[in-house]
């Protein structure tokens, strides 16, 4: 019996300090301090995801303000494309003429 005893694990030297460490003041202390950086995490996490959203959403709209502005140069040439062309004369009619009999 006496050997049973000494295998017991409360009748261990270090079953104190197991129990100290296990529920003590320092553990208490480091479950307190995880649970800080933990919502540190959280809040960092959100404001990069918010960082993120935004700088995505300015380069959308840049690239969108580049594109309309090409988008109004080239309406700008096509207005600029059209010219009033002078009346055909009878002279212009004849040439016109000579090159669809000549194909």
């Amino acid at each position: 019996m006496y050997v049973g005893v000494k295998r017991n694990e409360v009748y261990s030297k270090k079953f104190l300090s197991s129990l100290n460490e296990k529920y003590g003041q320092n553990k208490r202390e480091i479950e307190r301090k995880i649970r800080v950086e933990e919502t540190k995490k959280e809040f960092l996490a959100a404001e990069n995801q918010k960082q993120y959203e935004e700088d995505v959403n300015q380069r959308v709209l840049a690239y969108l303000k580049l594109t309309s502005t090409e988008l109004e140069v080239e309406e700008e040439e096509e207005e600029e494309g059209e010219v009033e062309l002078p009346e055909i004369t009878p002279e212009m009619e004849d040439i016109i003429r000579s090159s669809n009999s000549a194909r």
